[in-house]
């Protein structure tokens, strides 16, 4: 749907298909919290999109990194390279909805939801679509398909695309946790056996809360009465949460890093999760969707020529490839470190070095940020008009 926003009032006509209903108030009951870095919100805001979301947005001035059983940890702040937040919290459920709210307004786009994509077929001049909605089957042409429909890609599965699976044999246990004070924008990351728990600072004195553990210890904590798993919250995080604490019903989900071999074709781009989803120990995913959707959007506005040409999306590649490969394998690595309890001693002198030497941490929070290598106009500020 960003993309939408970014590619609209360009001369192209936009078919957005979905195989649900576009967000809106109270359709969409997903209680996950999602960190937006601080180029996320740029981006955001370059297309417009900031003054909607910003009052259900939560800021993140300071991020603590601790690991259970070592006495080292590190405190990464905004104020260490001058920016007002490393970034932002919102709620999966109200960031949705902000975005899709204007979509059905913008009179170059035309909305297929729910839908289902039942073919895709790539020619040399046009690419061809056929989707099933309300009992009718619609063909759509195009010159480009862009295919964000995540994980478990319908698009990608039509074209043979085939995805490297790494299942990560861990869990992720999702909630909303209250207490009786005011979070001033802390966010804290605490690694523990088996895993990690982060606190993700909502508005006022709400935090998002994920615990990441194996498959094996999951049923154990789902099982827990709502008032023994915030005891074993507060006693994995050490206890510093505060009293009088309550919290929402839990959900879960399976982990896996999925790759797609091919994230571009004459005609043809995957996007997203549908291109690489990660583990979300450093919550990265949607940031990194976000960046690539900004230079998909620079590459496309910017070209002379037939949108859907391979050249074209090659430069979009060459554009994003460091940037994927550089968070997928750190991710990949840091998802690995976190179940090795041997590591121990690794994170003491790690966590030290971080907080303690500028040169280190700078770049780290940096890109933490989103804000290393080169960076895509919407990042910067710059409309896709000038």
């Amino acid at each position: 749907m960003t993309l939408a926003h970014a590619l609209t009032n360009h001369g192209w006509k936009i078919a957005l298909i979905d195989a649900k209903i576009l967000p809106s108030k109270n359709s969409v009951q997903d209680s996950r919290a999602l960190a937006l870095s601080y180029s996320s919100q740029q981006i955001l805001n370059t297309l417009g999109l900031w003054k909607n979301i910003a009052s259900e947005a939560a800021a993140i001035n300071t991020v603590h990194i601790s690991r259970r059983g070592v006495f080292s940890k590190t405190r990464l702040r905004a104020a260490d390279i001058h920016l007002p937040a490393l970034g932002y919290v919102v709620s999966a459920a109200e960031l949705a909805e902000l975005i899709a709210n204007d979509i059905p307004q913008m009179q170059d786009v035309k909305i297929f939801a729910p839908a289902t994509v039942e073919t895709v077929h790539i020619k040399e001049k046009t690419a061809q679509v056929q989707i099933q909605q309300e009992g009718q089957t619609h063909t759509l042409y195009a010159r480009l398909i862009i295919g964000a429909d995540g994980t478990q890609s319908r698009v990608a599965e039509q074209l043979g695309v085939h995805q490297e699976i790494h299942p990560y044999q861990q869990t992720a246990i999702v909630s909303i946790l209250t207490t009786d004070e005011f979070n001033h924008g802390n966010a804290y990351k605490r690694f523990i056996e088996q895993g990690e728990i982060a606190l993700l600072p909502l508005r006022e004195k709400n935090y998002g809360v994920v615990w990441t553990t194996s498959n094996k210890y999951a049923p154990d904590l789902l099982n827990l009465t709502t008032e023994q798993y915030l005891d074993e919250v507060n006693r994995k995080m050490g206890r510093y949460l505060g009293k009088n604490l309550s919290m929402s019903k839990r959900i879960s989900y399976p982990l896996a890093a999925v790759t797609a071999y091919e994230c571009i074709r004459p005609r043809f781009v995957l996007l997203g999760n549908a291109a690489h989803t990660m583990h979300p120990v450093a919550a990265q995913g949607l940031n990194l969707a976000l960046r690539s959707v900004a230079w998909l959007a620079e590459v496309l506005v910017e070209t002379k020529d037939d949108i859907g040409d391979l050249s074209i999306l090659k430069t979009y590649k060459q554009r994003t490839e460091a940037d994927q490969q550089q968070m997928q394998s750190s991710m990949h690595g840091l998802a690995e470190l976190t179940s090795q309890i041997s590591a121990k001693p690794l994170w003491g002198i790690g966590l030290n070095l971080l907080d303690r030497i500028p040169i280190l941490k700078r770049p780290f929070i940096r890109r933490t940020a989103g804000l290393v290598g080169r960076q895509a106009k919407l990042v910067r500020g710059v409309t896709l008009y000038e």
